[in-house]
């Protein structure tokens, strides 16, 4: 069978307006054989999050200031010392990230009751959700652009993503027992994991792209139910592991 489909995404206050995301899935079972041939591929948009719509109206020029004091006294200090304000601001050219999404798997029955699945899954993201100071200063400079504020934090859409995974899974249904287990071997690369996470270096950011945040390379999972009683009363389980997640100093 084929499943096909166009969404269009729209965000009033991104001037982005070419967001069609077709995407179709196709499934085929050859006569005869115990297995299912699956895949898909798509295109997926993200919204900007209210998060940063709020952080950059609170802040922005004219909000809520923040500013750095230089060898404060206490109780109280005067506002004549404080240095530059910084503020936060959403970037005129913002668009919408935008995630191409492919996979394909292959499911096996065994039996009348158990079956294995592979799959292999794909995710490139462009134009992603990330934050830096264009206000800092230059490499071989101490001097920023604009002498007024200190930092800029502006939000833009120029970051990237890619995630490769590979996800096996048994499931078996007894007559008490019902069981999966499911394994994930992945890697997720990326610039900027969240929206507001700054660049070590805000005017070269050739040196950002590395393992996302939230990047695990293997994953396990294991889950159980048990039924007595003509499922009347059942049991359960859960268990999942998983690797460290990259150390950032």
């Amino acid at each position: 069978g084929v499943t096909a489909g166009v969404r269009y995404d729209l965000d009033t206050r991104i001037a982005d307006w070419n967001n069609v995301a077709p995407r179709v899935a196709i499934a085929v079972a050859p006569p005869g054989k115990r297995f299912v041939l699956r895949g898909g591929v798509g295109l997926f948009y993200q919204s900007l999050p209210q998060d940063a719509v709020a952080r950059a109206v609170l802040f922005a020029d004219g909000g809520l200031q923040e500013r750095t004091i230089a060898n404060p006294v206490f109780p109280a200090a005067d506002a004549a010392v404080a240095g530059p304000v910084s503020a936060w601001r959403l970037a005129g050219s913002l668009e919408q990230p935008r995630t191409l999404q492919a996979s394909a798997a292959i499911e096996r029955a065994f039996g009348r009751r158990s079956a294995f699945t592979a799959e292999y899954l794909r995710l490139h993201t462009s134009q992603a959700f990330r934050s830096r100071d264009v206000n800092a200063a230059a490499a071989d400079s101490l001097v920023r652009p604009d002498p007024l504020h200190l930092n800029i934090f502006e939000i833009g859409s120029t970051g990237e993503r890619r995630t490769d995974a590979v996800t096996v899974t048994m499931k078996t249904i007894t007559r008490n027992l019902h069981a999966t287990a499911q394994y994930t071997l992945s890697r997720t690369l990326d610039d900027g994991s969240t929206v507001f996470e700054l660049p070590a270096d805000s005017v070269t950011l050739a040196g950002e792209f590395g393992r996302a945040d939230f990047d695990r390379l293997h994953k396990l999972n294991l889950a159980a139910t048990y039924g007595w009683k003509k499922d009347r009363v059942r049991l359960g389980a859960v268990l999942a592991v998983s690797s460290g997640a990259p150390f950032n100093i």
